[in-house]
């Protein structure tokens, strides 16, 4: 009888946790499909149950919720339930320190962010590059540059073949005034990848937001690698900045910056770039 009764109590701890990975997979459908109400019901329930994973995982959902509504406070109560008192390390527990350190970044509170990306940093032994690269970035920020630049070499050095972190490195050195450095790690990048290029590095650093090194690897592709996309890129940056001198008042400057880069699109649609002729037709046809 007592062989019977522990089979059947393990069978039952089985179906509670296969409910409850079906349940935390049917919640996720339920967002999918819009029902974004009864998907947060039923996440709220599994955060309560029994199956700890899919409680962890249910608290991460609840949280990117409820951020996505605004709602800072319950998103922060969120993550915290999921991360617990930091003594369980998965993929799921540092994700919430990750999270919560982001929150707190956003929020200015920069100490308690700090905290958290270096929980998750010391949880994974100090060789998770993308952990490494977000510390890093961190330090930066609060103007701790010595440490930054030790986390991103940290982070170039587990991960070997990793891009992402060496166009890191190439802006934290670009900033620093160091070129050797940046002309070092953009040597890296391209045996890992030969196909990447200055307007590769132009482009990336356009989509990034910075601007200035945009311009830089872009004009250097123009003179250097003759990439028509260069000038398609360049185009545009120029083009949007005359749009933003304009909105400013500044006329004089509109003009130029828009002259300049429509000079540019032009040169990158005859030379076949489909995305720049398709900007010069958006261009004629809003009169700007």
């Amino acid at each position: 009888m007592k062989k019977i009764i522990v089979i059947l109590t393990i069978l039952g701890g089985m179906l509670v946790f296969a409910d409850a990975k079906s349940d935390f997979e049917g919640a996720i459908q339920m967002i999918r499909d819009n029902k974004v109400t009864d998907a947060v019901k039923a996440l709220d329930k599994l955060s309560k149950g029994r199956d700890a994973d899919y409680a962890t995982k249910s608290n991460i959902v609840l949280g990117d919720y409820y951020l996505s509504q605004n709602d800072l406070v319950k998103g922060e109560s969120y993550y915290k339930k999921a991360l617990g008192d930091k003594s369980k390390v998965n993929p799921d527990t540092i994700s919430a320190a990750l999270k919560l350190g982001n929150l707190y970044l956003y929020q200015g509170k920069n100490d308690q962010a700090g905290e958290y990306f270096e929980w998750a940093n010391t949880a994974t032994g100090d060789k998770e590059v993308r952990i490494l690269e977000v510390l890093g970035t961190y330090y930066y920020r609060v103007e701790k540059k010595d440490l930054a630049e030790s986390k991103f070499l940290k982070g170039a050095q587990v991960a070997p073949t990793d891009i992402p972190i060496r166009l890191t490195l190439i802006e934290f050195y670009e900033l620093k005034g160091d070129t050797t450095s940046s002309t070092k790690y953009f040597k890296e990048i391209q045996k890992l990848n030969p196909e990447f290029k200055y307007s590769t590095l132009g482009t990336y650093f356009a989509q990034t937001g910075n601007t200035d090194l945009a311009i830089k690897y872009l004009t250097r592709s123009q003179q250097s690698e003759k990439d028509p996309y260069a000038d398609y890129v360049l185009g545009a940056i120029y083009y949007n900045q005359g749009i933003e001198a304009e909105r400013k008042g500044d006329a004089a400057t509109a003009k130029t910056l828009k002259d300049k880069g429509v000079k540019s699109l032009e040169s990158a649609s005859k030379k076949g770039v489909k995305d720049a002729t398709d900007a010069l037709a958006e261009i004629k046809n809003s009169g700007k």
